[in-house]
């Protein structure tokens, strides 16, 4: 539990610091924008990967490919599709008239993928780096195994902030952390050996994917 809060403010403090830097260089941006990272022409293929911290399921990795597109001298639009998924331990008892009836662990596995639409507006910092803003939404599918498969999908969104570098003319690296608004409904509890329901139907639950995420990455031009 210390371990997992120690994650969630390390992620956050790194979320604000890229937020504040990318904010704070609006005002200072150079002309000239086709030299500076960031604002090239054509189209970028980007790979990544990282972490989400989750609200139902604490960190998890993540990964994503995108495709970018230069829409105005320092805007950029993307179509992004990741993969983010665990395997989670559960267990489970139950009693009937005051006796146990037994208990199980089991394993429980989802796997989620977005296909977003994202939004970028990038500052240069020097001909060799740049800042950015960023912003997206799309729809979220989701699978989740219990006795049996589970499918369901819903809208959600996130924003932050991230800095870029050029080693190389066709070559970006960068790191990003953003903030994540998605949750998935509809999902419905299972019964394992050693549990009841009683009397009331099984109750459902969402994946909740808020929290933040860290992307760290390459994007190739082309």
């Amino acid at each position: 539990m210390i371990s997992n809060h120690r994650t969630r403010l390390l992620a956050g403090s790194i979320f604000f610091l890229l937020l504040s830097v990318s904010v704070s260089l609006l005002a200072l941006a150079e002309t000239g924008d086709e030299g500076f990272t960031g604002f090239q022409r054509g189209v970028g293929l980007t790979l990544s990967g990282g972490f989400t911290n989750t609200e139902s399921f604490g960190s998890v990795p993540e990964f994503t490919a995108e495709l970018q597109f230069r829409i105005a001298p320092r805007v950029y639009a993307a179509l992004a599709v990741g993969y983010l998924g665990d395997t989670i331990s559960m267990h489970s008892s139950g009693m009937m008239s005051g006796a146990p009836l037994g208990f199980e662990d089991h394993l429980h596995r989802f796997q989620v993928v977005p296909i977003m639409l994202n939004v970028y507006y990038s500052v240069p910092i020097s001909p060799k780096a740049a800042a950015y803003l960023t912003a997206g939404g799309g729809y979220f599918a989701a699978t989740y195994w219990d006795l049996t498969t589970q499918s369901q999908g819903d809208f959600g969104g996130h924003m932050g902030a991230g800095l870029n570098f050029r080693p190389s003319r066709r070559l970006d690296v960068f790191a990003a952390g953003t903030y994540r608004l998605a949750r998935i409904h509809g999902f419905q509890e299972e019964a394992h050996l050693g549990t009841m329901f009683g009397a009331a139907s099984p109750s459902t639950f969402s994946l909740n994917l808020y929290g933040f995420r860290m992307q760290f990455g390459m994007r190739f031009r082309f």
